[in-house]
């Protein structure tokens, strides 16, 4: 495979899967290893940017279509946007909408800046998935801007990252966590996996370093 150099076209790579997998951890990882090698790396989370889609979420709290869940000094923020069929038409369509909007702007400045690579901690798999969970829906993955974007996952290196449900609960022991949603989510992510052909990699019996390794294997980076 051609050697990566400084200067060669920009590079998009990204990690998604179900929390507690530990994507945060390896794109960190993988970042301090490319400025290690002398690259420009642009850094972004891509889960969630709200723009339009700051009106949905203020009509979500008005109407009780979001709850807020506190426990043990934690709090989360549950969507029943499945119950009102306006969220679930609407909201996936303009969140999606957002986050392409956001992408773009942080693409074109990694070109204009000229950066080596664009890092991102979660992609629109992620987004797609939590709006399945959400609103109990899938129909909104036949829209123009939900099928655009699947086609600029295919642009994207991307890995996905999952873990069994026991070993998750151990990670996030602080955190609100669900043990239908954390199921539900790893299936979807199997499911994507094998139709946008992304490799998978359970975390769940792998050290930090054993999976960052595999990381790079499936990204196909060598310098």
């Amino acid at each position: 495979m051609k050697l990566l150099r400084c200067g060669d076209p920009l590079i998009l790579i990204g990690i998604s899967g179900v929390d507690g997998a530990g994507k945060t951890t390896q794109i960190m990882l993988l970042r301090h290893y490319l400025h290690h090698k002398g690259f420009k790396v642009r850094y972004l989370w891509l889960r969630w940017f709200s723009f339009f889609t700051f009106f949905i979420y203020l009509y979500a709290r008005l109407t009780r279509r979001t709850i807020i869940i506190r426990l043990n000094s934690k709090h989360a923020h549950v969507h029943l946007f499945w119950i009102d069929r306006f969220l679930q038409i609407v909201y996936p369509r303009l969140l999606l909408f957002d986050l392409l909007l956001w992408f773009s702007i942080n693409v074109f400045i990694a070109r204009i800046r000229r950066f080596n690579f664009v890092l991102f901690d979660r992609t629109f798999l992620d987004a797609i998935v939590d709006l399945i969970w959400e609103t109990r829906c899938a129909n909104f993955l036949r829209c123009i801007v939900c099928r655009y974007i699947l086609e600029i996952l295919r642009s994207i290196r991307l890995v996905i990252l999952v873990a069994e449900v026991s070993e998750v609960f151990k990670r996030k022991k602080n955190e609100v966590l669900l043990l239908r949603e954390l199921t539900f989510k790893n299936h979807c992510f199997n499911v994507f996996a094998k139709y946008l052909n992304i490799p998978i990699i359970n975390t769940s019996s792998k050290t930090i370093f054993d999976v960052f390794k595999a990381l790079i294997l499936n990204y196909k980076l060598k310098f």
